[in-house]
């Protein structure tokens, strides 16, 4: 009777047990997946290292940033390191920038947090920042700490085709950044459409690694600073503007003869002596001929025919004393002699590009746009779509073709001959800017210039070329400005 009660419990814990055991190889067999995933799912760990930013394209959306794939190290400790350590696991990642990063100075660089600290990074923060992350996901154990066998993986690590568009043309960017390394080590060069006034290119020197600006900051050359935008002496390319003013007041001049002795020796009420750089003199000359020989006695009676206040108007009518491009505080004004009555003094420094008179390559290479627009100035674009445009006239028709002549004439005959052979049809004017400061070897510093556009018959792009220190502009600007202008007629022929 005792055996006929224990029988029923017996075959009952005999049944649980067989269904527990079928549940547990269900679990084991059909359930395995969804059991890993969550084991994984409660082992998972992730770091957030990056804030992601929109991209930075040219004209023809290449992309300027995000160029370079570098490896980053997760390390045991579960944190993320650029430099390589011990038992760390590593990962691809696109780099925003890198030491051979196009246009740094134009784009500029970026905080820790990755808010834009200069140049176009600065200036569009607003447009390039957005609220998304760089992560990477890895297995870890209780500590935290990444298992030997796991995979990693990261969220957003192509770059995106969301961005701005600006007007710079990554291979004449490229162009001119190889011909400046090659003979500028401090300089700018600006490179502008002039149909368009669209700034196709924008190089300064000395580079730095927009990646990491640690040791530019601590450099006595001032890497970090764009001198494309900053204000130098002007020298002699001031004498575009000096020519203007004549032919604008009396067109007649241009058929006038000037004599140069190398002295200035008509009675000026200072005792400062007023010399040509050729020291015999030039003897006489059409004002065309001075314009092409650079010769400093033509244009001390040129600005003393128009006046002071005459040369000061023609300078800010073509964009001198201003900014262009509302460049965050980087962008400098450049000066021009304010005064209610100049001295003849003043007149004299001020016609050759001298004394008080600053501008910035980007405002020379506007005033070479602007004479091969006939003489017409508009408003520099950088991004791409344009807000509307400024258009006013500058100067005459007239006036314009009469300057473009005498540009090409100084690359024919005058001052910057050497580049008279060069296919792209040159034309431009020199300069040689005396600063009055001296430099630790005892000399004092001489700015070089050559601004100018190409081809001459039918005007496509207009350029600067500046170097610091580099003691004049027919040796240290004329060849890299002819250097740039044939490597571009190599991949965009001028002329079709």
């Amino acid at each position: 009777m005792k055996k006929l009660r224990i029988l029923p419990l017996f075959v009952c814990t005999v049944f649980i047990l067989i269904v527990l055991s079928i549940r547990i190889l269900y679990i084991g067999i059909s359930d395995c997946s969804q059991s890993r995933s969550i084991i994984k799912q409660q082992s998972s760990a992730s770091v957030v290292f990056s804030s992601v930013r929109k991209e930075i394209f040219d004209r023809n959306m290449i992309p300027l940033t995000s160029r370079k794939i570098s490896v980053l190290n997760l390390t045991p400790k579960g944190k993320i390191s650029e430099k390589y350590i011990s038992d760390s696991k590593i990962f691809p990642m696109f780099s925003r920038y890198s030491k051979s990063s196009p246009a740094s100075h134009l784009l500029g660089y970026n905080a820790t947090d990755g808010s834009g600290l200069s140049g176009v990074e600065k200036k569009l923060d607003n447009i390039l920042k957005t609220d998304k992350t760089l992560s990477i996901f890895y297995e870890s154990d209780a500590g935290g700490n990444p298992l030997d066998n796991t995979d990693i993986t990261t969220d957003n690590i192509n770059p995106s085709q969301d961005g701005i568009k600006l007007t710079i043309d990554y291979h004449i960017q490229r162009i001119a950044e190889t011909v400046m390394d090659e003979y500028i080590p401090k300089g700018a060069t600006v490179i502008i459409d002039i149909n368009t006034f669209e700034v196709i290119a924008m190089v300064s020197r000395p580079d730095f690694d927009s990646s990491d600006i640690s040791e530019a900051m601590i450099s006595e050359d001032a890497p970090l600073l764009n001198r494309a935008i900053c204000e130098y002496n002007a020298g002699s390319v001031f004498k575009i503007i000096t020519a203007c003013s004549l032919l604008e007041k009396d067109f007649k001049d241009t058929n006038s003869y000037y004599y140069c002795t190398g002295t200035y020796d008509k009675r000026l009420p200072s005792s400062h002596v007023f010399n040509c750089h050729k020291k015999d003199g030039h003897g006489y000359q059409l004002f065309s001929e001075g314009f092409a020989n650079s010769c400093n006695c033509t244009f001390y009676d040129a600005g003393l025919k128009v006046g002071g206040e005459a040369l000061c108007n023609m300078a800010k009518k073509f964009g001198f004393g201003k900014t262009h491009l509302n460049f965050n505080n980087e962008e400098a004004s450049g000066n021009i002699m304010k005064k209610d009555e100049y001295s003849e003094s003043d007149i004299l420094n001020m016609s050759i590009g001298q004394g008080d008179i600053l501008i910035t390559p980007l405002q020379a290479a506007i005033m070479a746009a602007t004479i091969a627009n006939n003489g017409i100035r508009q408003s520099i674009s950088l991004t791409i779509p344009q807000s509307a445009k400024m258009k006013f006239r500058v100067v005459s028709e007239q006036t314009a073709e009469a300057v473009r002549k005498m540009m090409r004439e100084c690359v024919l005959s005058g001052t910057a001959r050497q580049a008279c052979m060069s296919e792209a049809e040159i034309a431009g004017k020199t300069g040689s800017a005396e600063t009055g400061w001296e430099t630790p070897s005892g000399e004092y510093a001489v700015h070089g210039w050559f601004c100018g556009f190409f081809p001459y018959s039918a005007p496509k792009y207009a350029m600067a070329v500046f170097s610091e220190n580099g003691k004049s502009g027919t040796a240290s600007c004329v060849e890299p400005f002819t250097k740039i202008c044939e490597e571009i007629n190599k991949i965009y022929p001028l002329k079709q």
